[in-house]
């Protein structure tokens, strides 16, 4: 076998590895973007809910609620 040869099969055998390796990552960050999407639309929907017991409430929008209630800083 030549050192061409040979160098050619350390190189395969090196971005062989890091591909792997990027594949196990993506792997990883997929996973985690699944989880972030279920937590976020969660949230979303207990905010929903949050929101549509306030205005229940009042009788009033969400809206109306927000631009009748000055912010603490004024």
């Amino acid at each position: 076998m030549t050192d061409q040869t040979q160098n050619l099969e350390i190189k395969i055998a090196h971005l062989t590895e890091e591909v792997q390796e990027l594949n196990d990552i993506v792997t990883r960050q997929s996973q985690e973007i699944d989880t972030l999407k279920a937590y976020t639309k969660l949230k979303i929907n207990e905010l929903k809910s949050s929101l549509g017991d306030i205005s229940k409430e009042d009788g009033k929008s969400v809206t109306d609620i927000a631009a009748s209630e000055r912010p603490p800083h004024y």
